[in-house]
C-alpha cells in the first residue's frame, strides 16, 4: 500500500513537471515569434535599417519581404511607445495568398473617401520581416476608427478626390471586404458602427453577437 502511494505521488509530480515544461515551451516560442518592433530598442533597429519610410508614391509594401505576421492588438486607449506594444498574444503567419486581397483593397483609391474617427486605437496589425527577422514594413488598422496607418505610407488613402476634404476613412464597400478577410484570417470583426456601416449590417452584427 505504501509503495503504491509513493508511486502515485511520483507520477503526479512527473505529470506536473511535464505540464510546466510544455507551458514554458509554448511561452518561449511565443516570445521568440513576437515582433521585433515591440520594444523601443528593436523599433530603433528597424528604423535605423529601413528608415521612417515616408514616400509620396508608396504602394504597400514597397520592398519584397521574407515573412508576414498578423498580430492582434489590445484596444487600451493608452499611449503607445511603439505601434505593437499592447499585443494580446494572438497572431498568425500569413502567406502571400492570405495577403493578396488585403493589399488590393488598401492600395486602391476606391477603398477610401469616408469619414474616420479622430482617435486611432488599432486592433490588428501586420508586420513584414526581412530574412534576418528585422521588421521592415508594417501597417496597423482599425475598423472601429475606420482607418489605417502604414509605414511606408499608404498613399491611396490620400490620393483620392475626397481626401482633400479629410475623408480618408474606409469606404462602405472596403469595410465589407475587410470584414470578410478578417473572418478568413480567423480574427472575425463582430461589431457594428452606426457611423460607417450599412444599416443592413445591423442584423449581421446581432447574429454574430449571439
Amino acid at each position: 500500500m505504501k509503495k503504491t502511494l509513493m508511486l502515485l505521488i511520483a507520477i503526479y509530480f512527473i505529470s506536473c513537471s511535464n505540464d510546466e515544461q510544455k507551458e514554458h515551451s509554448i511561452k518561449s516560442n511565443l516570445k521568440k515569434d513576437r515582433t521585433k518592433i515591440s520594444g523601443r530598442e528593436e523599433y530603433k533597429l528597424s528604423i535605423e535599417k529601413y528608415g521612417d519610410q515616408i514616400h509620396d508614391t508608396a504602394v504597400f509594401p514597397m520592398r519584397s519581404y521574407d515573412r508576414a505576421v498578423l498580430y492582434e492588438i489590445s484596444v487600451t486607449m493608452e499611449p503607445r511607445r511603439t505601434p505593437f506594444e499592447y499585443r494580446t498574444g494572438k497572431f498568425k503567419e500569413l502567406s502571400k495568398e492570405d495577403l493578396s486581397e488585403f493589399l488590393k483593397i488598401i492600395n486602391s483609391k476606391e477603398s477610401y473617401g469616408n469619414t474616420s474617427a479622430a482617435c486611432f486605437d488599432p486592433d490588428l496589425g501586420i508586420v513584414l520581416y526581412d530574412s534576418e527577422g528585422i521588421a521592415m514594413q508594417y501597417c496597423i488598422f482599425s475598423l472601429n476608427c475606420n482607418r489605417i496607418y502604414g509605414n511606408p505610407v499608404i498613399r491611396a488613402q490620400y490620393d483620392n478626390e475626397n481626401s482633400k476634404n479629410g475623408l480618408n476613412g474606409f469606404s462602405l464597400d472596403a469595410r465589407k471586404k475587410l470584414k470578410e478577410i478578417y473572418a478568413l484570417w480567423g480574427f472575425p470583426y463582430k461589431k457594428y458602427s452606426e457611423f460607417w456601416d450599412d444599416e443592413n449590417d445591423l442584423q449581421n452584427y446581432i447574429n454574430n453577437k449571439k
